[in-house]
């Protein structure tokens, strides 16, 4: 017996594509949003500047490895079953 699913095509629109460059923006810009408060944080948290920026270069090198990592995952793996066991683990 035949099994024909109906697919519906998914169309990458351009308000889409702008929402997506927006979010991909603003997350990798969020990495960078404790550089210039670093001197507050040490402050607030009675560290030295040195730890403050040692928490900001930690979450660098945290970022880089999951792009490191992750990434390729999606092309070995199958992406839906991949995305919802980073969902469900993480």
């Amino acid at each position: 017996m035949n099994n024909q699913f109906n697919e519906k095509l998914f169309v990458m629109t351009r308000s889409f594509i702008i929402l997506m460059a927006i979010v991909c923006g603003v997350s990798v810009a969020n990495l960078y949003y404790i550089q210039p408060l670093e001197a507050q944080i040490a402050a607030t948290f009675h560290v030295s500047q040195g730890a403050a920026g040692i928490a900001a270069m930690m979450t660098q090198i945290g970022y880089a490895c999951g792009l490191l990592l992750f990434v390729p995952l999606g092309d070995i793996c199958e992406r839906r079953s991949l995305i919802l066991r980073m969902l469900l683990f993480g």
